[in-house]
């Protein structure tokens, strides 16, 4: 059913190309609003205030983003090549690059979290600084953002452990149900039984964010989940090609 569906989503866009991309920006928007929705609305008390700092941090990343595509497009439309065709081009191209493979705030981030954890293990040795969002079951992606909290992940060869603001949670056979690469920053993890507290997430997904170019993660995402995983011998998620990945992300 959903392949049929595909197959008549591709067709619409074939035939009305501008109508299909407003449809779906749309559509993509309003499921962005209502998960970001559901996400204020089930965030614990103690991690209020880091998600009003991440919401604000991602919008002068975002803008940061636009700015300097917009001031390199310019430069081309001023010292190379006076087209407006090719200015609106390099700017898309330019926010597109910029939006995903630049992290300016990484550094504040890192410093706001971290004044907001009442109390911190001792950093170990490979410990690394993540974003750990939480997800329980339903939505037509699959899953609802259920919270948002940062802290360090402090590795183990048979468990890791997460110390946030307010979640602290041990992974490993015992909680993690299958791991996986996402993309060069992140970590999937299902888990056997949800997250204790008020908002009890079903999967983690686990963001690296220590470095201004988010692909540069991949070899600390790489050190942190191949021993652990191997040792712990846990299953990579369902569906998820695990030689494929391994090809696309290092």
């Amino acid at each position: 059913m959903l392949e049929f569906l595909f197959v008549l989503y591709l067709i619409f866009l074939f035939i009305f190309p501008m109508a299909g991309l407003a449809a779906t920006l749309g559509l993509a928007t309003t499921y962005k609003l209502y998960g970001t929705f559901q996400l204020f609305s089930g965030q614990p008390e103690g991690g209020r205030r880091l998600l009003y700092i991440d919401t604000l941090l991602a919008a002068v990343n975002f803008l940061c983003s636009i700015g300097l595509a917009l001031l390199l497009a310019l430069l081309v439309h001023l010292l190379i090549f006076p087209s407006s065709i090719l200015f609106v081009f390099n700017f898309i191209f330019c926010a597109a690059i910029s939006v995903r493979w630049f992290d300016f705030t990484h550094a504040a981030y890192r410093r706001f979290a971290m004044a907001l954890k009442p109390q911190a293990l001792a950093p170990t040795n490979g410990a690394a600084f993540v974003v750990c969002r939480g997800y329980r079951s339903g939505g037509l992606l699959g899953g609802l953002p259920a919270f948002l909290d940062a802290g360090l992940l402090h590795p183990g060869k048979s468990e890791m452990l997460f110390d946030g603001v307010f979640l602290h949670q041990a992974l490993g056979p015992s909680t993690v149900a299958a791991a996986g690469k996402k993309s060069f920053e992140k970590i999937r993890l299902r888990l056997k039984k949800p997250t204790p507290g008020p908002c009890p997430a079903e999967a983690l997904t686990l963001t690296l964010k220590e470095n201004f170019y988010p692909f540069r993660s991949r070899e600390a995402r790489n050190r942190l989940l191949a021993g652990w995983q191997n040792n712990a011998r846990l299953p990579s998620p369902p569906g998820e090609d695990t030689g494929a990945r391994s090809r696309d992300n290092g």
